[in-house]
């Protein structure tokens, strides 16, 4: 089940982050250093809004999108998903 259809990514999605939601590197490209800050940017936009689950949603969002064939936002999607898992991990929360 896609994570928008069990409401997973919808409270994401509804909570202002919408614009940047689904494709969270701009497709221009932008430096490294832009790119990196839109990561975080993104991942922790999840985990402060849903807290334990942010990792299962990013993760959701990987496997809806590589199911669809976009390979390209699966990457960047995972990227945010080892950011979060940082930022937990630096939170003692592992």
């Amino acid at each position: 089940m896609l994570p928008e259809a069990r409401g997973g990514m919808a409270g994401y999605l509804s909570r202002g982050a919408a614009a940047g939601a689904i494709n969270p590197i701009a497709a221009d490209g932008g430096d490294m250093s832009a790119t990196n800050r839109r990561i975080k940017l993104h991942a922790r936009r999840l985990l402060d809004l849903h807290g334990d689950r942010a990792t299962t949603m990013a993760e959701e969002m990987v496997a809806h999108l590589v199911a669809i064939g976009d390979d390209e936002r699966a990457a960047e999607w995972r990227q945010i998903a080892a950011t979060i898992r940082e930022m937990r991990q630096g939170e003692g929360r592992g």
